[in-house]
């Protein structure tokens, strides 16, 4: 239903009169009689009766004249609560990372930002990503900077940083001295898995296409330090992304040398920052976009 021609409607309703309605609207009479006989052939029924004084509702027409003025009123209330929203967007912004993304940014690159804008209300905060994409969807946050985009549907989103794999190694690996490695060099390879990881799937199924027997080695964690400390004890091989790199004096003993992605097929950490669509483009998250570039850890 046109809610334009549902104010046309109270409007007539409230002057008594299709000529005096007509000109409060700026609509010539016509294109007014046009719009109302379409509302009450959309309802099935007839809303006006002419008397002597004008025009008055029918009692099918009081009916309608109840609820369009409720549904008028919520609409005003509606825009005006957007509106409103809209001019926060432009004065708040609360910035979402997850746990191991924002160690890919200069220390105190958000402290930077605040401090260059202090006309913003700025906040961000550190959590899993299926958390953030919960906060995200709730309004409780403007942007989330993650590897996890949620449905693309739900989210609009904008390719920060694409991280290439290394394979971490012990130094005392002789693949270890190899400026890259590709698949074909893990074959007979202790190499450590993390369980139930889409990753490590991908991994498997790579290998078998390429007729590569790599040793396997399931390990009941997803926690990179732990199996940092793993790799260093068993002399093991983990295939990672920088995500994992940057804790101060994980790779004491190891190297990361860097994976050549050739035909592997497998796939390489993508970080994006999403926003819900309707908020990705205002000047404060496109802001901080911006400021997002320089400050990346190489």
């Amino acid at each position: 239903m046109n809610l334009f021609i549902l104010h046309y409607y109270t409007v007539v309703c409230e002057t008594g009169s299709m000529a005096r309605a007509a000109e409060k609207l700026s609509l010539s009479r016509q294109a007014l009689s046009k719009a109302i006989l379409a509302l009450e052939s959309e309802v099935g029924a007839r809303l006006l009766t002419r008397r002597s004084s004008g025009v008055v509702p029918t009692p099918a027409g009081e009916v309608l004249l109840r609820h369009a003025r409720i549904l008028l009123r919520d609409w005003d209330a509606a825009l005006a609560e957007l509106e409103t929203v809209r001019r926060n967007r432009d004065t708040v912004l609360r910035v979402g990372y997850g746990q191991m993304t924002y160690n890919l940014w200069e220390a105190g690159h958000a402290e930077i930002f605040a401090k260059a804008n202090p006309h913003l209300q700025f906040s961000y905060r550190i959590m899993p990503p299926d958390q953030l994409l919960k906060l995200l969807s709730a309004g409780d946050l403007d942007l989330i900077v993650s590897s996890d985009r949620g449905q693309e549907s739900q989210f609009a989103s904008v390719l920060l940083r694409e991280l290439p794999l290394f394979v971490i190694l012990s130094r005392e690996d002789p693949l270890s001295r190899k400026l890259e490695l590709g698949l074909e060099d893990l074959d007979r390879h202790p190499v450590i898995l993390s369980v139930s990881s889409g990753f490590s799937d991908a991994l498997r199924r790579s290998a078998q296409e390429a007729g590569i027997q790599p040793d396997f080695r399931p390990f009941p964690s997803h926690d990179p330090l732990t199996i940092l400390r793993t790799v260093r004890s068993t002399g093991g091989a983990y295939l990672t992304s920088k995500l994992h790199l940057l804790y101060q004096g994980a790779l004491e003993g190891l190297s990361a040398v860097p994976f050549r992605q050739g035909d592997s097929g497998l796939p390489t950490r993508d970080i994006y920052a999403s926003a819900l669509p309707e908020f990705l483009h205002t000047p404060a998250i496109q802001s901080y976009i911006r400021h997002l570039s320089p400050h990346a850890v190489p």
